[in-house]
């Protein structure tokens, strides 16, 4: 009897033994599970659609075209993320860095898991902070995260490169459903390079010169809930990654990634090797953009065999517009820099229906000056089945009172005739491109490099403006020789650039057009 008593306490002490090590197990998993912290990550909004191709393991796509400013901010397969976590004044580093799964399928959201670090409480509140894009490095002693000025060549033919991105936010005991809202650190600048010399050329960034920097050139980023940059007194500059070979005609870019610093480019001088030597923009970049993070600010420079300018060679030399430019053409006509009402070359400026001096905010027949119809013609007609009552003047010029350039900007100015406009097709070649987030033409003469550009500023028929932004119409102060109705107009889009001579329905002379001025010596 006493064995089998003691067999029964043997096997209920052993069962007792089994049942505490599986409470301690269980207990352990419990904690192990407190420990795991999962997150749904969201990147920061843009305002494009569908994410770029690529296999970068990066977070940002950055346009090569200068019209997209929105830096494209979309999850990849192989991003990670380092994580910090700071409780009671202390930053924590989770050593390995986190994989993210569950990409949705525009790329803007994931998820990704973490450990706490043993030496943080689940029991107590804690915050948790975020970066990927770039490493960082967590200053002991100090709640900051070291954040170094990026510039590279290296970019993918889709624009995609790395920016870093960073989120914090706080882990309380009831919070549920736990969101990474992911924010830009930084802007991107890209520099287009434009080679117009007659041999390729190499090209390194080497900085700026200016009296004050729109850019931090290193940064300690305080681990807040607000954005609050700790900026570092030294002013020094990152250079290229490698130098760039551009072709003779051909263009290149550098992206450099920064923080910005509040301020204004004001009177900047651009820093490069060329061809091996130091050399320095001959004159300066200044700009009224408020440069903000999470956006791509593009930037010019034209190396011309001799000279590095932000302005190409014989192009405005200031900001008191407008300025004649000599495109070396063989009639000695100079272009104007900007269209009549406007302030500068990117400016769209005003609409002027053909023969009319003032711009007006409805264009139709009731309005025009020279007739009520197609049929009713008072001046300029050249066909009597077009004129009032049979009206005929024989006139296929602008007289100057009735010419747009000359009564608003002086005597030295006209508008371009149909021969001029051919001339300026003939002599340049144009390519599609924008100007301070303005799409448009720039005219480059084929005999002497200088160039000019000229807005889409679309039309205007009856109270509205059309295809801003796609087109370009530009008056001549040529009628038509077809149909006596219409005027010779300068057209272009992202397409073509060609002349017009007849009067359809888009080109009748009641319509709001561009005008471009003109001065012969």
């Amino acid at each position: 009897m006493r064995k089998i008593t003691n067999k029964i306490f043997a096997l209920s002490g052993l069962l007792i033994l089994l049942l505490l090590g599986a409470c301690a197990e269980d207990e352990l998993l419990q904690q192990n599970e407190d420990r795991e912290i999962v997150f749904n990550a969201t990147m920061p909004g843009d305002d494009t659609s569908a994410p770029q191709p690529g296999t970068l393991k990066s977070v940002v796509t950055v346009s090569p075209n200068d019209d997209v400013l929105n830096l494209v901010a979309k999850w990849k397969e192989g991003d990670k993320i380092q994580i910090y976590v700071r409780q009671n004044g202390t930053v924590y580093k989770v050593e390995q860095l986190c994989d993210i799964y569950d990409i949705s399928g525009n790329g803007k959201t994931c998820s990704f898991m973490f450990s706490l670090p043993s030496a943080v409480d689940p029991e107590k509140d804690y915050d948790v902070i975020g970066v990927t894009g770039v490493e960082t490095t967590s200053i002991s002693g100090s709640d900051v995260i070291a954040v170094s000025q990026l510039r590279r060549t290296a970019v993918e033919a889709n624009g995609e490169v790395a920016s870093p991105l960073w989120f914090v936010t706080t882990k309380s005991a009831s919070s549920a459903g736990l969101q990474a809202q992911f924010q830009h650190l930084g802007t991107y600048e890209v520099l287009h390079v434009k080679n117009k010399s007659k041999s390729s050329m190499t090209f390194r960034h080497r900085g700026f010169e200016a009296a004050n920097h729109w850019y931090k050139a290193s940064d300690n980023t305080v681990l807040s809930t607000s954005y609050n940059p700790s900026v570092s007194s030294a002013t020094g500059d990152a250079e290229s990654d490698k130098s760039i070979t551009i072709a003779a005609g051909g263009s290149g870019r550098v992206l450099s990634w920064y923080i910005p610093s509040g301020a204004k480019i004001t009177d900047a001088k651009l820093k490069a090797t060329v061809n091996g030597k130091s050399v320095a923009t001959a004159d300066t970049k200044t700009s009224s953009a408020t440069i903000e993070r999470g956006r791509a600010y593009h930037m010019t420079v034209t190396w011309d065999g001799n000279d590095l300018r932000f302005n190409e060679r014989d192009s405005c030399p200031d900001n008191n517009h407008p300025h004649a430019i000599d495109l070396g053409l063989p009639s000695g006509t100079k272009w104007a820099c900007c269209n009549i009402g406007a302030g500068s070359p990117p400016e769209y400026g005003n609409h002027y229906a053909w023969g009319e001096t003032q711009p007006k905010s409805v264009y139709d027949w009731s309005t025009y000056k020279w007739g009520s119809g197609y049929y009713e013609l008072t001046k300029y007609c050249t066909d009597s089945y077009y004129g009032k009552n049979g009206f005929v003047d024989n006139k296929t010029e602008l007289d100057l009172a009735d010419d747009a350039a000359y009564v608003n900007w002086s005597s030295g100015w006209r508008m371009p005739s149909l021969t001029q406009i051919q001339e300026l097709i003939n002599n340049c070649t144009s390519e599609w491109t924008t100007r301070n987030g303005v799409s448009g033409r720039l005219f480059t003469s084929n005999i002497n490099g200088a160039s000019l550009f000229m807005p889409a500023a679309g039309s205007r028929w009856n109270s509205e403006l059309s295809y801003a932004g796609a087109y370009g119409y530009y008056w001549s102060r040529t009628l038509g020789s077809i149909d006596t109705y219409g005027a010779c107009d300068l057209i272009f889009y992202s397409g073509d650039v060609y002349w017009y001579n007849y009067g359809s329905h888009h080109y009748d002379r009641y319509g709001g057009h561009s005008v471009r001025a003109v001065r012969v010596p």
